[in-house]
């Protein structure tokens, strides 16, 4: 990560900043950012071993509070640049008209500048609140196993995980995770119930599991 901002918090402390943030974006917007309803989903499905899996679920979307530093605002869709813009892009069609990539020969094609199956490492993804997110828990050694950094990177790049686009590009590796971030998108977005959280009741469970995976004082 080439620069951060002069922020250091811890987690829970981040995740709870997230209440001063509306983002319109966002389906569930009748809930609180920090602790909306589908985080106990996560909570009650996924037990046991894949504790991990629960703590992306809260803070999946963690990356949203470089809105509240006048840094660009959360993005609806995470999608690869250097190659065509595939159709199944959220808004393509009214938002990419002035991109002049869309006129750039050296982009336009299906591979443009990548080679067949060069891994979703070596591509550079549309710049939003997950790749902030991912490069944080990267920079601080956060010790969430990479099928949980994979569910946070991408879990907004629907042309690739619901429409099955890109795979051109993926390698073995993006082809193996692919089905977690699946199953993670089966509690992304769109509550079921109307039943709001109770946080102080939540809190601090989910605080053994950042105190886990992602301790003490972040560099943000």
């Amino acid at each position: 990560m080439d620069q951060l901002q002069p922020t250091e918090m811890g987690m829970m402390d981040t995740v709870m900043s997230l209440d001063q943030l509306v983002d319109e974006s966002d389906p569930d917007v009748d809930f609180p950012n920090s602790f909306p309803q589908p985080r106990q989903r996560y909570t009650h499905t996924h037990t046991h071993t894949l504790y991990w899996f629960q703590l992306v679920g809260l803070i999946h979307d963690v990356g949203k509070i470089m809105a509240l530093w006048d840094e660009a605002g959360p993005s609806l869709a995470t999608f690869p640049v250097g190659c065509k813009f595939q159709n199944s892009i959220v808004y393509r069609d009214s938002t990419f008209l002035e991109n002049p990539d869309e006129k750039n020969p050296k982009y336009n094609t299906e591979y443009g500048i990548y080679e067949p199956n060069c891994g979703l490492d070596n591509v550079l993804m549309s710049w939003g609140h997950d790749e902030y997110l991912y490069r944080v828990l990267k920079f601080n050694k956060c010790s969430i196993p990479e099928e949980g950094l994979y569910m946070i990177r991408y879990h907004s790049f629907y042309p690739w995980h619901s429409h099955g686009d890109y795979k051109h590009l993926c390698d073995d590796k993006d082809l193996r995770m692919m089905p977690w971030v699946q199953e993670f998108n089966k509690f992304d977005l769109y509550t079921k119930t109307t039943e709001l959280p109770d946080v102080d009741k939540l809190k601090p469970y989910y605080q053994t599991l950042i105190d886990k995976y992602c301790p003490g004082i972040l560099k943000w």
